[in-house]
């Protein structure tokens, strides 16, 4: 039974792409994740991902998905504030 998850992020030449996958382990999950995408994708970051949300998004274990913008003409972008 997966007890958390990673999002993780990846990069496509000029793309940056974001991923959850039901897997308790950094590694394996990176591993797995790299399995599912072509060789180009660069993958970048990571976050762990509690259960609560893993269960929300009903993933089971070892299953990844990509999230993407409701509208096609929006781009998921990295946000932050720089730090001085």
């Amino acid at each position: 039974m997966t007890k958390r998850g990673w999002t993780i992020w990846a990069k496509e030449n000029d793309r940056t792409r974001m991923f959850s996958i039901a897997e308790s382990d950094r590694v394996k999950a990176r591993e797995l994740l790299k399995g599912m995408l072509p060789s180009h994708i660069v993958l970048i970051s990571e976050q762990e991902l509690p259960k609560t949300v893993v269960d929300m998004l009903k993933l089971a274990p070892g299953k990844a998905m990509e999230w993407i913008p409701l509208d096609p003409k929006d781009k998921i972008t990295p946000r932050g504030t720089p730090i001085p």
